[in-house]
């Protein structure tokens, strides 16, 4: 494009730029003003090419703004007058960095090497991994980490550094805005003014290396330097005198124009009706720009977030300051990022977009910019509207009982899950409701928790089994069945959990009873919707393991009985005995498939993809058993004290077909064989003990049950300590400490030295269960619980007989 434009560039006036000493000389005497400028109009001519103009001139533009000395030792320098009580040290994919459990404020903390290093962080719970995704330094920030960790270099009492003199900074203040200028002259030049357009992606970026460099290097050099780029970003009236500016005829490309064309096509957000008030809008637009920082996040989402602008915008968050004052802009660009998500074509799109969320983890990461946001820009109404977008775009109807006559509509795009379009904004959601403030609001306010009682309904009864030989589940791969766990923990289980961890007290327990309330309807709602009357209507040769809305109510009625003095009358409708029987049925049903599977017969078809969904159900690993298999327990436990106790075993056990088997005194009428029957019979006193002995775990941070959880995991095998720290089975949530696990380990468990195999190679070190434990505490009703696999708990009796 710009090619043709060099032969247009004034030669002999760049012969005639002055050295940096002289432009450090002019820049000190005000009375040079418009020579300095004509210096700078000259220097970055739009005629050229910007990439020209940094391989041409970059090391002028150096000269100028250390005022003619060399580049790295004005750096230095100036590095010496930095006021930042931040690290801000932003790093990119596959770097080693640190995070802290004992001293995060907030999930998402991170450490760069030196940081940690330098930091006090003696005997804590932190760990070291490899940062996929990048990340920036929070050492220094007082909302995100606690502050007798922070390194030397930072936080609010580290030394203050003099005064910059005006003499060393001078020529910066006035050439790096001609650069930004510049910049955003370049960003509008490549795009057409068409929707059609393909807009630039980061490959064709790297022709701005030495630009980015150049940024790195300065931002690098310290606060002084950075509040120079900030105070430009963020200057009104600097913008409004750069698009008012007569116009250069044969540069049309780069005019405010093309901004506005490029703003006009961009979609807006549509606020669900569940959302709005009367003095709400119908839609999010995105409005014009008032800085130039509005109008780089702008080109930053339409060029697919390249990589080193981004860091150069993450480096100067930096600033408690600017990182205030852009919480407007920012949000006001992310509606395009929830549009560009919806309409990703491939993963590769989908990672770029994802990448926005480096930007606000930083943002919601702090509760003053997150409250902020929350009462001020509709921060919540704009993320439940974003999730709710997302989701409604990838609904199909729900295959429970008769599909033909089922109008309930469930989430269902392989392609989306395989890729998690959603992760950018969920993790968003997550990190604002880690805000106790944040948890609040969404449960006080009617419309933000019943717009995600309506969306987390979308993921019940989703991938719907059956035992049909032509059933869809042959058309798809076991991947898509592991998303759909996922998906449901990562977006129903985490937010729950999120949320809980603020309102375990009695405080809470009206809203609690509330909102549990509104998820009784819903279901209602939901049985409506499949079709469904009565618990005996329910069709057998089918089965979802996605039941959100009743883990929702198990697990916080588990809550509110066990923390916030709730009773059992005032949170159930225990009048309504019919209502709580088909509100049974579907988690006893997955508990009666479990065994089905084990028969090798009723699901011969597809036994190899319903066991790896009956793992994944009852999975350690990520914790998925503590949110499905303990919360449908626990909603059958509280059920089955609630209703005629001969009723509900007589749903019970014809749900296991044993009934029948039982009182017919032929087989000939039996629809299955006799062996399995006796795994049914066999599966149905396992499930019924567990319904009457079994404790679950439902909520965070519970000494006792974590400590079960750790005896449990080592009764099964022998256990490294990252082994033990990965599979326990409790609630997580974004938050979630584990301070306690050594202490727990060293109380119940033996440490083996590591040793040397017989081919030489080193073994880790692990724990085995102390001798008297599996006497007094081991638990094979918990062991069956964490595990779907018989072989697993058969090793684990040999191992108890042998002790």
């Amino acid at each position: 494009m710009y090619d043709s434009l060099d032969k247009n560039v004034d030669v002999e006036n760049l012969a005639l730029l002055p050295s940096g000493i002289h432009f450090r000389n002019y820049c000190l005497d005000d009375n040079n003003e418009k020579r300095v400028e004509t210096f700078l109009d000259t220097l970055f001519d739009p005629h050229q090419s910007l990439p020209v103009t940094i391989e041409k001139h970059l090391t002028i533009i150096k000269s100028y703004i250390s005022g003619g000395k060399p580049f790295e030792e004005f750096c230095t320098e100036v590095r010496k007058y930095n006021k930042s009580i931040l690290c801000g040290f932003v790093w990119t994919n596959a770097t080693i960095s640190y995070r802290c459990r004992t001293c995060a404020a907030n999930p998402c903390m991170s450490l760069c090497s030196d940081c940690f290093h330098n930091g006090n962080h003696q005997g804590h719970d932190a760990n070291m991994f490899r940062s996929i995704g990048g990340g920036i330094c929070d050492c220094g920030d007082v909302t995100v980490m606690n502050s007798n960790s922070f390194c030397k270099h930072h936080g609010p009492n580290r030394i203050p550094n003099a005064q910059i003199p005006y003499k060393l900074i001078r020529c910066a203040q006035i050439l790096l805005p001609r650069v930004i200028l510049r910049f955003v002259q370049h960003l509008r030049s490549h795009v057409s003014p068409i929707k059609s357009n393909t807009y630039s992606t980061i490959e064709e970026f790297t022709s701005l290396t030495s630009l980015f460099n150049l940024f790195d290097d300065l931002s690098n050099a310290g606060s002084c330097i950075r509040s120079i780029f900030t105070d430009c970003l963020l200057n009104i009236e600097l913008y409004e005198k750069f698009n008012t500016q007569p116009s250069i005829n044969d540069l049309s490309n780069i005019s405010y124009n093309i901004y506005l064309q490029q703003l006009n096509e961009t979609s807006s957000l549509l606020m669900p009706i569940s959302l709005r008030t009367d003095n709400s809008s119908v839609y999010f637009h995105i409005k014009k720009a008032t800085c130039l920082f509005d109008e780089i996040l702008f080109w930053l989402v339409k060029y697919q977030i390249p990589e080193r602008l981004l860091k150069f915008l993450l480096m100067l968050l930096t600033d408690l300051n600017f990182k205030r004052s852009c919480i407007q802009s920012f949000l006001n660009i992310y509606v395009m990022v929830i549009d560009q998500l919806i309409h990703c074509r491939n993963s590769r799109e989908r990672m770029h977009s994802a990448r926005l969320v480096h930007i606000s983890v930083q943002l919601f990461s702090n509760i003053d910019i997150t409250v902020q946001a929350i009462k001020d820009y509709h921060l919540m109404e704009l993320i439940l509207s974003s999730l709710y977008s997302i989701f409604s775009n990838i609904q199909i109807n729900c295959q429970l009982q008769k599909p033909k006559e089922n109008y309930h509509l469930v989430i269902y795009d392989i392609d989306f899950s395989k890729n998690m379009h959603y992760w950018p904004i969920i993790s968003d959601f997550i990190n604002i409701l880690s805000h106790e403030y944040a948890s609040k609001e969404f449960l006080l306010e009617k419309r933000f928790f019943i717009t995600w009682i309506k969306m987390i309904s979308w993921f019940q009864g989703m991938n719907v089994n059956h035992h049909e030989i032509e059933s869809e589940i042959l058309l798809q791969s076991n991947m898509n069945y592991l998303f759909a766990f996922t998906m449901e923990t990562e977006c129903c289980a985490m937010v729950l959990w999120t949320i809980n961890a603020h309102i375990m007290k009695p405080d809470f327990l009206d809203i609690t009873t509330k909102v549990i309330n509104y998820l009784f309807l819903e279901v209602k709602q939901w049985f409506s919707s499949i079709g469904f009357e009565q618990y005996k209507d329910i069709i057998k040769n089918q089965v979802t393991f996605h039941i959100p809305l009743h883990r929702y109510i198990s697990i916080l009625s588990y809550l509110s009985l066990n923390y916030q003095n709730g009773e059992l009358k005032t949170l159930f409708p225990i009048e309504n005995e019919k209502f709580l029987l088909n509100l049974a049925i579907f988690p006893l049903r997955i508990q009666v498939v479990k065994y089905e599977i084990l028969t090798n017969t009723i699901w011969s078809y597809h036994s190899y993809e319903m066991q790896i969904q009956s793992d994944m159900y009852s999975s350690t690993h990520g914790n998925i058993c503590s949110y499905m298999n303990d919360a449908d327990i626990f909603l059958l436990q509280l059920i089955s004290t609630l209703v005629n106790i001969n009723k509900f075993m007589e749903m019970f056990f014809k749900s296991f077909y044993v009934h029948e088997w039982l009182v017919q005194n032929t087989e000939n009428n039996l629809i299955f064989e006799k062996s399995s029957y006796i795994t049914l019979l066999e599966g149905s006193l396992i499930v019924l003990a567990t319904i009457v002995a079994f404790s679950p775990h439902l909520v965070l941070d519970d000494f006792e049950h974590r400590r079960a959880e750790i005896i449990n995991a080592l009764v099964i095998q022998d256990c490294h300590y990252s082994y033990l720290d990965e599979h326990m089975g409790e609630p997580k949530s974004f938050a979630t400490s584990k301070y306690d696990i050594q202490s727990i380990v060293d109380d119940i468990a033996e440490y083996i030295s590591p040793t040397i195999d017989i081919t030489n190679q080193p073994k880790q070190g692990q724990y085995k269960l102390k001798d008297f434990l599996w006497e007094d505490e081991f638990d094979p009703l918990h062991v069956l619980s964490r595990i779907s696999r018989r072989d697993l708990f058969e090793t684990t009796m040999q191992r108890y007989t042998k002790w």
